[in-house]
């Protein structure tokens, strides 16, 4: 897209991140800061001078670690003054904030600009984002290529439109002063699956890695799920990419082996319908705010001391990841068992269930399947927390 003369330029820098509620800027201190420095965390900021001293000026979004979305439902046409009905996105609710809080030359940008000269778009707001983007990628790439050696990790997932998509990471090593080797891992990328054979799962990934100008003769290694297309011996993308780089060894990934041999405790019956049990608990609460309502009560009349307050819905797929539940659930067991009893003497529409889910949570079966998913759980705990650490490969 070529840019019309005096257009201006978008520039990222990084600094550390500073917290505000930009969805409810009007209640915020209007001591907005207005200067920056630059350090080594990533953040988004960017200037567009459309006049001799007008400047915009969006800080302390830090996407990587407060995961705040840029673009909002309706982020188009003109910029209200004042809080709209609609959410309108972080970028124009921190000029909103920036002009509460007294520049008066963005207020003046906003009010007297031409429609076709606000630069407050969303083809500008993409533009930031793909900026933003690339600069992290250009640094991390830095740092890789700086490196001895390096793997490959992906994995397949589908997002909420439906495409499948192939998210790109790469494992690395790195130096510190103190001369210990340290390993890192980055995502470079989500990529549009459209043909999941393993021909063109091995193309892409190589293209992309062509892209990021890697060098592949450093790599040492690939780490994907145990799929056939992935990890096949004879056909499979490893095996594809080992004919061009016979160092890059495929390792099954180590989280993804222990998610496997927990999904397999679901065989064992008396398990399943224990789990199942307390998946159907949790929604009970959760659902339906009657039901919420008693049990909230119940909890601060029996366990006032207690600081868990809410179940957790059980991960539907990590299931390393249920260790949590299984912990809550227990902490609140009494608390869950009275409530349940309660609702079901009502005359509500959920009392039927709540009669069910009661008479089941009191089983022998189920009190020791529970026990025994408690237990098998904390084992895997620390493996949790250490394959994030310590990564696959």
């Amino acid at each position: 897209m070529k840019r019309r003369q005096g257009q201006p330029t978008i520039t990222s820098f990084f600094k550390k991140p500073k917290a505000y509620n930009l969805d409810d800027a009007a209640n915020v201190d209007k001591n907005f800061p207005n200067n920056s420095e630059c350090n080594e965390q990533s953040n988004l900021s960017f200037k567009v001078n459309s006049g001799p001293k007008t400047n915009f000026r969006v800080e302390g979004i830090d996407e990587e670690k407060q995961e705040l979305p840029l673009r909002g439902d309706h982020d188009s046409g003109a910029l209200s003054l004042t809080r709209p009905e609609k959410k309108d996105g972080k970028f124009r609710a921190l000029l909103r904030f920036r002009i509460e809080s007294g520049d008066k030359n963005l207020e003046k940008h906003v009010l007297n600009s031409s429609k076709n000269a606000t630069y407050m778009s969303p083809i500008i707001q993409n533009e930031v984002i793909q900026t933003c983007s690339d600069i992290v990628t250009e640094k991390v790439i830095d740092r890789i290529s700086n490196a001895e050696c390096f793997s490959l990790l992906g994995d397949e997932t589908m997002d909420v439109s439906g495409t499948e998509q192939l998210s790109l990471c790469i494992r690395y090593s790195i130096s510190q002063i103190s001369k210990l080797l340290f390993f890192v891992e980055d995502f470079v990328g989500f990529i549009p699956i459209n043909d999941q054979s393993s021909e063109n799962l091995a193309n892409v990934i190589l293209q992309r890695c062509d892209e990021l100008n890697l060098d592949m003769t450093k790599c040492v290694g690939q780490g994907y799920d145990g799929a056939a297309n992935m990890a096949g011996h004879l056909s499979g993308v490893q095996t594809r990419i080992r004919e061009n780089y016979p160092k890059a060894r495929y390792i099954h990934c180590a989280s993804h082996r222990l998610n496997l041999t927990l999904s397999n405790v679901m065989s064992v019956p008396a398990i399943r319908n224990c789990l199942g049990v307390v998946s159907q608990v949790v929604n009970l609460f959760r659902n339906h705010s009657n039901a919420n309502k008693i049990f909230q009560e119940t909890i601060q009349e029996h366990a006032p001391d207690s600081k868990k307050k809410r179940l957790l819905r059980l991960c539907d797929t990590r299931f390393i990841e249920r260790h949590d539940s299984i912990i809550v659930f227990l902490e609140l067991f009494e608390c869950i068992v009275m409530a349940l009893e309660e609702i079901a003497q009502r005359t509500w529409t959920i009392s039927s269930t709540a009669s069910t889910l009661h008479s089941a949570s009191q089983k022998s079966e189920f009190l020791v399947s529970i026990v025994v998913c408690e237990k098998l759980f904390s084992l895997t705990f620390h493996c949790r927390f250490s394959f994030k650490i310590n990564l696959q490969i």
